[in-house]
């Protein structure tokens, strides 16, 4: 399981998504939507956008939320999700790059379903969430070693 806390700088009355691609893109991306619809109810569905960028909801609901906390200009959201859902439609973590995708509307009205998010600010950001463990090498101590280093 991977458990993410999630801090996002959003208008109260817009709905937003977060997820991963291959390459960065929104199009064919798994992405996990909020929003708060009236009455103050929380959404978090589970979803993906297909080859055009359209947003459709999961069949296999696979991210569980478990907190949230609305506060004006942001929401900070936890939840969590297995690294390999077994789902087509998920994107499978692993130690490689990871391309973390958002998109943000610039309303609330109607469901984020079946909207074009690549007409909404949407952006990428490239991390490797699993970190390999990596063993110490035992070195000799007559071994020649050195730094390279860059300015800044």
């Amino acid at each position: 399981m991977i458990d993410v806390r999630l801090t996002a700088k959003v208008n109260a009355d817009s709905w937003f998504a977060f997820g991963f691609s291959d390459y960065g893109d929104v199009t064919a991306a798994d992405l996990v939507a909020f929003w708060t619809s009236d009455g103050d109810k929380h959404h978090f569905v589970d979803g993906h956008t297909d080859g055009d960028g359209l947003l459709l909801p999961d069949p296999q609901q696979d991210y569980n939320l478990t907190f949230v906390s609305e506060a004006p200009g942001h929401v900070v959201l936890q939840f969590h999700r297995a690294f390999d859902t077994c789902d087509t439609n998920d994107y499978i973590l692993d130690n490689g790059t990871t391309h973390v995708i958002f998109v943000e509307s610039d309303s609330s009205s109607g469901l984020p379903f079946g909207t074009d998010v690549t007409q909404l600010r949407h952006g990428v950001q490239r991390t490797q969430i699993l970190k390999p463990e990596i063993a110490s090498v035992d070195v000799p101590a007559d071994t020649w070693t050195f730094d390279v280093k860059l300015p800044e």
